[in-house]
């Protein structure tokens, strides 16, 4: 885990940046829009929001994930616009962050 300022800033960039921006581009940018636009969309819609979650690699949170990855479909689809869902996705991975070092055990 990050401990030091430098760390978390670096750690909190990639999370609620780079991150969203990425897979965002990735999920339903390229493979959600290809796979729909094949005359998939069912298969676009629930394939590329499985894949997300399962890319994460924690059992714990992919129920979470599959219905955060349905969601930002559902909002791109509604405003026809990426950056809706990258901006989603940065304010989920932002609220996660802030939690994670807020509600960490301080010694003493």
């Amino acid at each position: 885990a990050a401990t030091g300022v430098p760390d978390r800033v670096t750690l909190g960039i990639v999370t609620i940046l780079l991150a969203p921006l990425a897979e965002e581009s990735l999920f339903r940018g390229i493979l959600y829009t290809w796979i729909k636009n094949a005359g998939f969309p069912q298969v676009a819609l629930w394939g590329t929001s499985v894949l997300f979650a399962l890319v994460h690699m924690n059992i714990v949170t992919f129920l979470p994930l599959l219905v955060l990855a349905l969601l930002l479909v559902w909002l791109y689809e509604r405003t026809g616009n990426l950056l809706a869902s990258m901006a989603t996705h940065g304010l989920f991975n932002g609220l996660n962050f802030a939690m994670l070092y807020l509600l960490e055990k301080r010694p003493g």
